[in-house]
């Protein structure tokens, strides 16, 4: 009974004239999630209501007074982020963004806002988490000091032991530490509030087996009726802020690191829920992020140039090692899928020699070195007549 009298309540209520679209979305629906089906229409009144719903959280965006406050609250917040030593990039969503998908909420799809803005909001632990799983399952296949765990060693009883690798442990920390970098929460712009197509926009999913997934159906049919359900997606631009608690230049340098690496994952994997349909990739404007720039960025003071070295092409793994140097080494990157760029400097006939017929050529390249780990950078020279 009070649940419906607070409901009744809000029906006088403009939800229009509100300013933050995290409050309307939790306490501003006039209807229960479940309601008894209209007998026209065959539906209830939440679909509906839902929708009237999402339309006032975009209109509150809208708000001069929001606008005005929500940008002094981002200067400040950018003011004393830059007091410290940080790093921080613009990065804008490719498509759409869901951040908080099925967390808890009133209706059946959730989304993270700012709790006293209402406005979209990336958590830093989301991005330190990808970040740290795309640091291990990217960087560690070629450099075991990148993995979370499993990095054989022995201790000082001469014992096997599996720990975490030393550079990971610098980056993110693990349960007994904090790690030397800071992911914090990425606010959106604020010239993307109020705009078409910008900030929080309307979208919809269609699960087309709705019994089966809930479990009231053992086997789904083509004769399930699907069942859309409307949801909230953010697009625009973000604003990523890392920051060190060493001002050093060497911790200036695992800043940039860990930058890259954040940056090249927002690109490649995404963010968020519904990545495998696109959601969630994020760009830094319109020049591609790989690996090579996450080294060449970060490290390029300690790059050094391999005359003459002998490139193997690994398609499963998407890895390209070089081996050669003063001390005849392997230096080595994982590529993104669908990122050859790196063999531009390459004519015709060698890149089919190592990405086709999968044999060794020889050519220049940079390398760059990250305590006794070594990464391909790029190919800087080769030539036709080389034949290993």
């Amino acid at each position: 009974m009070s649940m419906q009298a607070c409901r009744n309540a809000l029906m006088d209520i403009v939800r229009e004239n509100g300013t933050n679209a995290g409050l309307l979305l939790a306490s501003y629906l006039r209807v229960p999630v479940k309601t008894e089906q209209n007998e026209q229409t065959g539906q209830g009144d939440h679909p509906n209501e839902r929708k009237a719903l999402f339309k006032a959280t975009g209109k509150a965006h809208e708000d001069i007074q929001l606008q005005s406050v929500y940008q002094k609250a981002f200067s400040r917040r950018e003011n004393t982020l830059n007091k410290l030593t940080s790093y921080s990039e613009k990065l804008t969503v490719k498509d759409r963004l869901i951040i908080g998908l099925g967390g808890e909420n009133v209706l059946e799809t959730g989304i993270a806002l700012h709790h006293t803005y209402g406005t979209p909001v990336i958590p830093g632990s989301a991005l330190k988490g990808l970040a740290a799983h795309y640091c291990d399952q990217v960087m560690g296949l070629s450099q075991q000091e990148f993995k979370i765990k499993g990095v054989q060693d022995t201790n000082d009883k001469g014992d096997v032991i599996f720990r975490q690798g030393h550079y990971h442990h610098i980056l993110f920390g693990n349960n007994d530490d904090c790690g030397f970098i800071t992911f914090h929460d990425a606010w959106i712009m604020p010239e993307c509030l109020g705009r078409d197509k910008l900030g929080l926009v309307e979208d919809v999913m269609t699960p087309h087996h709705a019994k089966y997934y809930s479990g009231e159906s053992e086997v789904p049919s083509d004769f399930d009726d699907p069942t859309p359900i409307a949801f909230l997606a953010v697009a625009g631009t973000f604003q990523v802020f890392l920051s060190c608690e060493d001002s050093s230049d060497e911790g200036k340098r695992w800043l940039g690191l860990a930058m890259e690496l954040l940056v090249t994952a927002l690109e490649n994997w995404g963010i968020g829920g519904k990545t495998n349909a696109g959601y969630g990739r994020l760009v830094r404007g319109n020049t591609p992020v790989t690996m090579q720039s996450t080294v060449n960025v970060s490290l390029n003071s300690s790059n050094e140039e391999w005359s003459k070295a002998k490139l193997t092409w690994i398609p499963g793994s998407r890895k390209l090692e070089a081996f050669g140097g003063p001390n005849q080494k392997i230096a080595s990157i994982i590529l993104p899928q669908n990122d050859n760029s790196i063999f531009e400097s390459l004519n015709e006939m060698l890149r089919n020699r190592l990405l086709v017929k999968k044999a060794k050529i020889e050519a220049d390249v940079e390398v760059a070195r990250v305590g006794n780990s070594l990464y391909l950078v790029r190919i800087l020279y080769s030539t036709p007549t080389n034949n290993v």
